[in-house]
């Protein structure tokens, strides 16, 4: 039933190299601010400064036109709308604006925000901190929202993942010799972790179903 299965996370559902994050399936990237703590979670993609008290964020935002989607963000109750434009983003119509909005707790916020139209599908770009620390993070803000473009190297838009190959011991062995034989991309104490072992002296018997992982 596992034979095949992806192992770890897959790339195509989109990876980081080092702070940009390229996403081969749907062939765009984005540049993250350099140093900030980044996650790549089911509904967007996050980012945190290093002293935590500035936050970007992708996710999908529908179909809807950008302009009409903006609208609808600086629309919300609680939200006052800055300037806006809608200049195209490398290419691809755009609409954004800067805001203000009160937290929950009465913490005072400010960012900025952008929808996109690139393949078929509209995203928004959200970046956001205190009102206090909003002009020292403007030009990250712009940065941010400004890199969003399509995914051009080969490499990237080729990339595999890595996949779980169930293979059949033909004779005694151990499993260090087997994976000189059948080499796996992971360390031989996580294939001995995955193949419920100690370590890579554990004894392999003729006709032992055993769990490589490589890229395909």
């Amino acid at each position: 039933m596992i034979d095949g299965m992806v192992f770890g996370d897959n790339p195509r559902q989109g990876y980081f190299k080092g702070s940009s994050f390229l996403h081969p399936d749907l062939a765009f990237q984005l540049d993250f601010p350099s140093g900030w703590k980044t996650a790549n979670q089911p509904s967007s993609v996050v980012g945190l400064s290093e002293k935590q008290d500035a936050q970007v964020q992708l996710s999908l935002a529908g179909q809807q036109a950008p302009g009409e989607a903006l609208r609808a963000f600086l629309g919300q109750q609680g939200v006052t709308a800055g300037q806006t434009s809608q200049s195209a983003i490398n290419g691809n119509t755009a609409a954004r604006g800067s805001f203000t909005a009160q937290n929950q707790d009465g913490t005072q916020l400010a960012g900025q925000v952008a929808y996109l139209s690139y393949g078929g599908t509209t995203y928004q770009l959200l970046a956001l901190t205190a009102a206090a620390n909003y002009r020292a993070y403007t030009g990250t803000f712009d940065q941010f929202i400004g890199s969003f473009r399509r995914l051009t190297d080969p490499a990237a838009l080729n990339i595999k993942p890595n996949r779980i190959l169930i293979a059949k011991v033909t004779q005694p062995t151990t499993l260090a010799e087997f994976n000189k034989k059948y080499p796996s991309v992971i360390s031989i104490e996580q294939l001995a972790l995955i193949n419920g072992m100690t370590d890579g002296g554990d004894e392999l018997e003729p006709g032992d179903l055993v769990k490589r992982v490589v890229t395909q």
